[in-house]
Formats: C-alpha cells, structure tokens, sequence
C-alpha cells in the first residue's frame, strides 16, 4: 500500500472559521484549538445528540 505524501497548504482564516461553524452546526464540541507554525490541529470531545429540524427554513406550502 502507498504512503499518503504530504503537501504543504497554507491555512486561511476563513477556513478554519468555516470548520468551527461546521463543527457546531453538527453539535461537535471543541475542546482545543492549536496552532503550531503553519498546522492547526482542532481537538473535539464527543458529539452530542442534536434534534435536527428537517423543515427549518422551508416555507409551507
């Protein structure tokens, strides 16, 4: 089996902003936020059951 190569990106604010608010909405708690140079490392807990509302936003009809 081949071995995953690494390729270097640069992380932009709005990314790590945008997996925050994913990481929210999907009712994931986030206990860390690291920053070490250029890697960021996002340490969560366990999920928490959310009651999701299938409707929300949707106009009746």
């Amino acid at each position: 089996m081949d071995q995953p190569t690494q390729s270097r990106t640069r992380t932009s604010k709005y990314t790590v902003e945008a997996t925050l608010k994913a990481l929210k909405a999907a009712g994931i708690p986030v206990v860390k936020v690291c920053v070490v140079g250029n890697m960021i490392e996002i340490h969560c807990s366990e999920a928490v059951e959310t009651e999701i509302d299938e409707d929300e936003g949707l106009e009746p009809w």
